[in-house]
C-alpha cells in the first residue's frame, strides 16, 4: 500500500461543438471551469492545443461573449467587433477620434480577420 493516497479527477466538457475559422474548421468542447479543449478525428483532446497566439482562442472567446449562437447545421455563429475610431497622443496614449479618422483594433482581432480573409481570396 501507498504512502500517498490515490485520487482520480474526472472531467465531463459537454457537446461538441464545430467554429470555422477561413477554411478550417475546428470542432471543440467548452468545459463550464477549463475552457475549451481542440478536439482531433476521433473526439479525444489533441496532445498539442493551438498557440496563444492563433485566432481559433479570439473566435470562441468572442462566440462565448456573444451568447453560444449556433445555426442549424450546428456551427457556431459570432460577429467581429466593428474597429474602435482612437487617435494617438503620445506614448501608450490614445484618445476617443469621434470624427472616425483614425481606427484602431486588438491584435487578436487583426489575426482573425486575415484568417478570415484567406478564404475569400
Amino acid at each position: 500500500m501507498s504512502r500517498f493516497p490515490v485520487t482520480a479527477c474526472i472531467l465531463f466538457a459537454g457537446p461538441e461543438h464545430r467554429i470555422r475559422i477561413g477554411a478550417k474548421v475546428f470542432t471543440f468542447e467548452m468545459h463550464h471551469y477549463c475552457g475549451p479543449s481542440v478536439l482531433g478525428k476521433r473526439g479525444d483532446p489533441l496532445a498539442t492545443q493551438p498557440g496563444p497566439r492563433h485566432p481559433f482562442w479570439t473566435a470562441v472567446s468572442l462566440w462565448e461573449q456573444q451568447g453560444e449562437r449556433v445555426d442549424a447545421e450546428g456551427m457556431c455563429i459570432f460577429d467581429i467587433p466593428p474597429a474602435e475610431r482612437f487617435r494617438h497622443v503620445a506614448g501608450r496614449n490614445y484618445l476617443a477620434d469621434p470624427n472616425g479618422e483614425y481606427e484602431l483594433r486588438e491584435p487578436e482581432i487583426e489575426r482573425l480577420i486575415e484568417a478570415m480573409k484567406e478564404v475569400r481570396q
